[in-house]
């Protein structure tokens, strides 16, 4: 399509204004049936009281919001920003649905982040944009109700979202690019002896050693080169933590060259 009018900053925002009470009410307009959380937002049951169907559901919801924050995280640092807006209508569209399967202090926070996407995204700060979709990520990683594939693959995509994002700035901020390498390096710590394949575990606690000394030593070629080298390993280890060891469905979040 050619740049079709929706694109535009000012229908964006007039779409914001027709989604925004939606986020803000959630089901308060139809009344606060029982199990409603002050605020109108519906209160998250604990996994082992919902059923079958009803977790399928939630997680149908959340996995939606996560491939949406997740785009807006990887494709923040490269592509063309009237892309980014339809990926940005898309994200209120997301987070309203999402809102019925978070508490309201999690929906306030996803909330947050896309507000922080849209101002970045008007000052056209990628790295910014990119660490506020990472931030909305994250959050909906931890959300989710348990998968057949461990949180921690998601976390360590997390991280080396946060990494790029962080490389990518201008100057490079260095200081929070070590954190999240520090901190890929704690998810890895918990998730590495449930891996099965001896080289894989070789090769991305390798890959997290090679992330944290490019930090420390504050080398964007040597960051850049160990993003590029790693590309895949998340599908791989997906793949491997899989109850079957034949491989994940990654297909709706596309793997970047970042990743770790």
């Amino acid at each position: 399509m050619k740049d079709p009018a929706y694109r535009s900053a000012p229908v964006r925002r007039g779409l914001a204004l027709i989604i925004g009470p939606i986020l803000a009410l959630g089901s308060a307009a139809c009344g606060d049936p029982p199990g409603v959380a002050a605020g109108g937002r519906p209160r998250p049951q604990a996994a082992g009281a919902l059923g079958a169907q009803e977790q399928a559901e939630r997680r149908k919801v959340l996995s939606s919001a996560t491939d949406a924050f997740r785009l807006v995280a990887d494709g923040a640092l490269g592509r063309d920003f009237p892309a980014l807006d339809v990926e940005i209508v898309r994200l209120h569209v997301v987070t309203a649905a999402a809102l019925s399967a978070l508490t309201p202090e999690q929906g306030a926070d996803l909330v947050h982040c896309v507000n922080l996407i849209e101002v970045a995204r008007d000052r056209q700060a990628r790295p910014d944009m990119a660490l506020a979709g990472a931030a909305g990520y994250r959050l909906l990683v931890v959300a989710a109700p348990p998968a057949a594939i461990p949180a921690e693959v998601g976390l360590l995509d997390y991280s080396g979202l946060r990494f790029a994002a962080d490389v990518a700035a201008d100057p490079p901020r260095w200081t929070d690019a070590l954190l999240a390498a520090d901190e890929a390096g704690e998810f890895w710590d918990q998730v590495a002896p449930r891996v099965r394949d001896v080289g894989l575990r070789g090769r991305f606690g390798a890959a997290v050693i090679d992330l944290k000394r490019a930090a420390r030593a504050r080398n964007f070629r040597k960051a850049e080169a160990v993003m590029r080298s790693r590309s895949g390993l998340l599908d791989e280890l997906a793949a491997d933590l899989s109850p079957e060891g034949g491989g994940a469905d990654l297909s709706a979040r596309p793997l970047p060259d970042d990743g770790l």
